[in-house]
C-alpha cells in the first residue's frame, strides 16, 4: 500500500489537494499524510467529516515558534550528531543553505516596511537559522513518523518545499509538482524544484538521441505555428487608475480590516497585513502607477545592436529559486551592462506583472546604469526579440519565444527544461560572460536546431498535461478535476 504526502498549502489544499486525497483513498486505498500551511486550510482539513489523513502536520506551528518545535523534536537527531547548518547541508546534499532562504520572502524581506516588499529582512539571521533547523526537523519527523513513498505539492515556491524535495531525494522518495514549459495550455509534472528531474526531460532526451520516436510531427508543427502567432498578436494590458481600480482596492482593504492568517505578530505578510499597511500599500501603488505613466522610457525604435534582459516578478520562485545568485535584478542588469562586448548595450524591460508594484526609483536606477536602456512595460517580447542579437534571462516563457525566433539565449540559473531548448546556453559566471557572448554570437546555429525544437513540442504534446484546466481548478473556475486526476495518476505510475 502506497503512502503519499500531500502538501495542502493554502487554497490549493482545498481546491485540489484534498480532492486528490479523497480519490486516492477511494480508488487505491492509499494512506495519505498532509502538511497544511494556512489557518483556513488547516481548519478545513481538521473538520471531522473531512479528516481522512493518516498523518497531519501544521506548518504554521513551526513558523510561529521554531525554537519550541526544535526542543520537542531534537531527540530525533542521532546522538552523535549536532543540529547545525553543517549537518543540515550534509543531510540535504548541498554545500550551503543560504541561497534557499531567499524563498522565505516574509523573513528575508519585509512586507510592512515598503511596497511591494522591502529588501530589508524582517527577521535576523539567528531567527532564520532557527527556522531552517526547525524545517529540517520537520523533514526528518515526517520521514520517521510517516515515511511516504512520494510527495505531491502544488509548487516549490518556499524554502520548506525545496528542503522537502532535497531531503526526500536523499531518501529515494519521489516528489511531484506542476511546472511550466513556456506554453500557454501545456505544462508538465516535475520531480525536482528546478525541473532538472522530470519525465518530460527524460522523454525529450530520448527523442533527441533517437532512442524513441513519436509520430506526431504534424500536430507539433501546427502547435509551433499557433504558438508563434500567439506571441505575435499578444497585447500587454496594464493596470489603469480608474473607478474600477479604486473600487477593487477599497474592497480589498475592507475585507482585510480583520487580520487573518497571522503567523507571527512581528511579521506582516500579504495575507496578514494591518489596515494601516494595506491602506499605505494601496496609495503607494496608485502613486507608482501615476509616476510610471509619466516616466521617460527609452524608445525601442531608436535602439539597435542590443542584448535583451527581461526582468522577472519578485519575490517569486522564478528568480529566488531558479537563480538566487542573480535575484538583485538591478545589480545583475548593471553587471551585464558593464560586461557586454564591443558596441553592444543592454535593453531591459520590467515584467508587466510588476507594473505598479516596483517604485519608479527602481526603474530609474536601472535606466541610469551604464550601457543600459529601459523600455516600457507594454512592448511585446516579440517586437523586442526581433531586434535582439541575444537574450539573457533567469526563467520564463521568453526562452521559448526566443527559440521560435532563432534568438540565442543565456540562462542565468538552473532550469532543466529551459536548458533543453536548442537556443539556450547555461552560464552563471558574470565575470566571464563577455567571452561567452562573443562565442555564442560567433558560432553557427546547431544543424539539428529545427529538429530539437520540433522534438520539444512533440514531447509537450505527448507527455505534457493540461495546465489551463489545472489553473481553473486551483482558482475555482470550473476546471475538470477528473481529467487532472487521470493525469496525476499517470504521473504517479510513470516508469522510466
Amino acid at each position: 500500500m502506497k503512502k503519499i504526502l500531500i502538501y495542502n498549502g493554502r487554497d490549493w489544499g482545498i481546491a485540489v489537494g484534498h480532492k486528490i486525497a479523497l480519490r486516492l483513498i477511494e480508488d487505491h486505498k492509499f494512506k495519505i499524510g498532509c502538511i497544511t500551511s494556512k489557518i483556513s486550510t488547516n481548519n478545513f482539513i481538521k473538520k471531522k467529516e473531512n479528516f481522512i489523513y493518516d498523518y497531519h502536520l501544521f506548518l504554521n506551528d513551526i513558523i510561529v515558534n521554531p525554537e519550541k518545535f526544535i526542543l520537542e523534536n531534537k531527540n530525533l537527531i542521532p546522538k552523535n550528531k549536532e543540529l547545525n547548518l553543517d549537518f543540515i547541508c550534509e543531510e540535504l546534499g548541498i554545500d550551503t543553505i543560504w541561497p534557499y532562504t531567499q524563498l522565505l520572502r516574509d523573513h528575508v524581506r519585509s512586507f510592512s516596511e515598503k511596497f511591494y516588499y522591502s529588501f530589508r529582512q524582517s527577521e535576523n539571521d539567528e531567527q532564520i537559522i532557527l527556522l531552517i533547523k526547525a524545517l529540517y526537523l520537520m523533514c526528518l519527523k515526517i520521514y520517521l513518523e510517516f515515511k511516504p513513498d512520494l510527495m505531491i505539492t502544488p509548487n516549490y515556491v518556499a524554502t520548506q518545499h525545496v528542503m522537502l524535495d532535497l531531503y526526500f531525494k536523499k531518501k529515494n522518495i519521489r516528489t511531484i509538482s506542476i511546472s511550466s514549459i513556456g506554453l500557454k495550455k501545456i505544462g508538465i509534472f516535475t520531480n525536482s524544484y528546478n525541473d532538472q528531474n522530470c519525465n518530460f526531460n527524460k522523454e525529450l532526451d530520448k527523442l533527441n538521441s533517437q532512442e524513441k520516436l513519436l509520430q506526431n510531427d504534424l500536430q507539433a508543427k501546427e502547435l509551433i505555428v499557433k504558438t508563434l502567432n500567439e506571441i505575435k498578436i499578444n497585447k500587454i494590458v496594464l493596470k489603469k487608475l480608474n473607478i474600477k481600480f479604486f473600487l477593487k482596492g477599497l474592497i480589498y482593504i475592507l475585507r482585510r480590516i480583520r487580520r487573518g492568517n497571522v503567523i507571527k505578530k512581528n511579521i506582516q505578510t500579504s495575507d496578514s497585513a494591518t489596515l494601516i499597511t494595506n491602506t499605505k500599500n494601496f496609495f503607494s501603488e496608485c502613486f507608482y502607477i501615476n509616476k510610471i505613466n509619466k516616466f521617460e522610457f527609452d524608445k525601442l525604435e531608436d535602439l539597435n545592436n542590443f542584448i535583451y534582459l527581461p526582468l522577472q516578478s519578485q519575490p517569486e520562485q522564478t528568480v529566488d529559486s531558479y537563480a538566487p545568485n542573480f535575484n538583485n535584478q538591478i545589480e545583475t542588469a548593471r553587471l551585464i551592462g558593464m560586461n557586454l562586448p564591443k558596441d553592444y548595450y543592454l535593453v531591459v524591460k520590467d515584467h508587466p506583472n510588476m507594473f505598479g508594484l516596483r517604485p519608479p526609483s527602481y526603474l530609474d536606477k536601472i535606466q541610469r546604469s551604464p550601457n543600459v536602456k529601459l523600455i516600457n512595460y507594454d512592448i511585446s517580447n516579440y517586437d523586442i526579440l526581433k531586434k535582439s542579437k541575444l537574450m539573457i534571462g533567469f526563467s520564463g516563457s521568453t526562452f521559448l519565444e526566443a527559440s521560435l525566433l532563432n534568438i540565442p539565449s543565456i540562462l542565468l540559473g538552473n532550469i532543466g527544461t529551459v536548458e533543453r531548448l536548442p537556443n539556450v546556453y547555461k552560464h552563471n559566471d558574470i565575470s566571464t560572460i563577455t567571452q561567452k557572448i562573443i562565442y555564442i554570437l560567433s558560432v553557427e546555429r546547431d544543424p539539428k536546431y529545427n529538429e530539437k525544437l520540433l522534438n520539444y513540442f512533440k514531447c509537450a504534446l505527448a507527455h505534457g498535461m493540461d495546465v489551463e484546466n489545472y489553473w481553473n481548478l486551483w482558482s475555482w473556475q470550473d476546471g475538470n478535476f477528473n481529467k487532472f486526476y487521470e493525469e496525476i495518476i499517470k504521473e504517479i505510475n510513470y516508469v522510466n
